[in-house]
């Protein structure tokens, strides 16, 4: 009778285990399964569209839902918005299709399907809400009105790259180039700041079009005359990208290794941390492999 008890405890222990982490993805939102079936309500109810993207694998996707999805305030907020979950893990072709590369990624569109903004890593409860506000108040403009705004401003560098920018993150990045091209022509001296942001974008797209000898001229300059630039990490991550698309392995993970000891705690951090350890059980298989064939002759 004892055994009974026991093994209805450990079932009942399971279950609140199991309703616990179907909690953390926001538990009061009803999230929808695919972006087809969200644009479909959104356009319908004349409703603004959350897309949230995570990955099993991510900490900070875990920390999102925690910190962020779970607030009290962020629920209500959402409660009025058309809300879609992609798990990376079991659905891989939609964050392609919307040119999602790392995690946690928050993508907001208009009810018309037109992308707003998005928010990409992770940020406190407080900045949320704050972005929530900004959006239903119409205080964050779209690529439509950035565009319009450029127009009537074509020697705005700023602009420029504000632009190129929303071009690289919704997966366009060859209406991009121009843009990231005339900041480097026109600001040599990097007077607007923007240099090093124009380089490294400029060396991604470059990777993206598995060009990895140009990319990485790209991301050296950076490293080499803007070191303390916010970008730096971004280009240690994507020079190790650079030199396994060459097959120099020593050197993809001397790169991925900087980013993880120089800038802990961030999305380029754990994206690097990943890519070691794929690299590292590649290497093991690989090894194993090669030694098998000697390993079972000596025997």
């Amino acid at each position: 009778m004892k055994r009974t008890y026991v093994v209805a405890a450990a079932a009942f222990l399971c279950a609140a285990l199991l309703t616990a982490c179907a909690k953390k993805v926001g538990d009061e939102i009803k999230w929808h399964p695919t972006m087809e079936e969200g644009k479909e309500i959104a356009s319908a109810e004349n409703k603004t569209l959350i897309a949230y993207y995570s990955a099993d694998w991510s900490k900070m996707s875990e920390a999102f839902e925690d910190e962020v999805l779970a607030n009290v305030e962020v629920e209500e907020k959402l409660a009025d918005l058309v809300a879609v979950h992609i798990d990376s893990d079991v659905d891989e072709d939609t964050p392609k299709t919307y040119a999602v590369t790392a995690y946690p990624t928050t993508i907001f569109y208009t009810p018309k399907g037109e992308e707003i903004t998005r928010v990409v890593g992770l940020v406190s409860a407080e900045e949320f809400l704050e972005l929530l506000d900004d959006i239903a108040a119409g205080r964050v403009e779209t690529l439509n009105e950035l565009l319009a705004r450029e127009e009537a401003n074509p020697d705005d560098l700023e602009l420029a790259y504000e632009v190129g920018t929303m071009y690289v993150e919704t997966g366009r990045p060859e209406k991009a180039l121009a843009r990231f091209d005339k900041i480097l022509t026109e600001d040599a001296a990097n007077e607007s700041g923007l240099r090093p942001g124009a380089l490294t974008n400029r060396g991604f797209i470059e990777l993206v079009a598995q060009n990895p000898e140009p990319a990485l001229a790209y991301f050296e300059e950076v490293l080499e005359n803007y070191e303390t630039a916010p970008e730096a990490k971004k280009c240690y991550l994507y020079r190790g990208d650079a030199y396994h698309l060459m097959d120099d392995v020593d050197e993809a993970v001397a790169s991925y290794k900087t980013v993880v000891t120089r800038y802990p705690d961030t999305p380029e951090a754990e994206e690097a941390q990943s890519k070691l350890s794929k690299l590292t059980m590649l290497e093991e298989t690989v090894e194993a492999f090669t030694q098998g064939p000697e390993t079972a002759g000596s025997e």
